[in-house]
């Protein structure tokens, strides 16, 4: 299977970017109840209505649903901290378990450190692999373990400390996926 963010460059517009995250998380979430996973929706709630890049529901606990809201960032530079808030208003505001915001240029300190707060996940996806660094934060330059694609390029940045942070490669094709968006981190 071809990673949905082989193609991901310079010339790939967010909504292409958007897709393939579309993409990614419907083939992950594949072991999942009830999995539909939607891209561009627009949902209605009590403080009006919110327009989210991809929205992934599920059930579990014997049809419990669970919404799990991913935002697709593809900027010039790394995702400032109003981003990860204004996102966690929309978690608040729909009721969702699960926030997601991903990148293809990585996070400020500042992201990271209300992402930690809220229990907001961030994923940095390139074409190339990824090394995450800021001003404030040192982070381990993690290499392909023995065995692992090439192509599977996505990686979820977690602040782990006052002045570090911890990059984890998430395998795009199997079921950890699911444990991720079900409540890690």
């Amino acid at each position: 299977m071809i990673s949905p963010f082989k193609h991901i460059d310079s010339n790939m517009s967010s909504k292409e970017f958007e897709i393939a995250v579309c993409n990614w998380v419907n083939s992950c979430g594949k072991d999942l109840k009830n999995i539909e996973v939607l891209h561009d929706q627009k949902i209605s709630a009590h403080d009006g209505t919110y327009q989210i890049d991809v929205l992934a529901t599920f059930n579990a606990f014997e049809d419990a649903e669970f919404k799990v809201l991913v935002e697709c960032k593809k900027h010039g530079r790394k995702i400032e901290r109003s981003y990860v808030q204004e996102l966690h208003g929309k978690l608040q505001s729909l009721g969702a378990q699960k926030a997601i915001l991903c990148s293809t240029t990585g996070f400020q300190s500042g992201a990271l450190e209300y992402a930690k707060a809220h229990k907001i996940a961030l994923v940095l996806i390139s074409s190339e692999g990824a090394r995450y660094e800021t001003r404030m934060l040192t982070v381990e330059d993690l290499h392909n373990p023995i065995g692992a694609s090439d192509e599977t390029t996505a990686w979820l940045v977690e602040q782990t400390g006052e002045n570090k942070a911890t990059v984890t490669r998430l395998n795009l094709f199997t079921d950890s996926f699911s444990m991720f968006i079900q409540g890690q981190p």
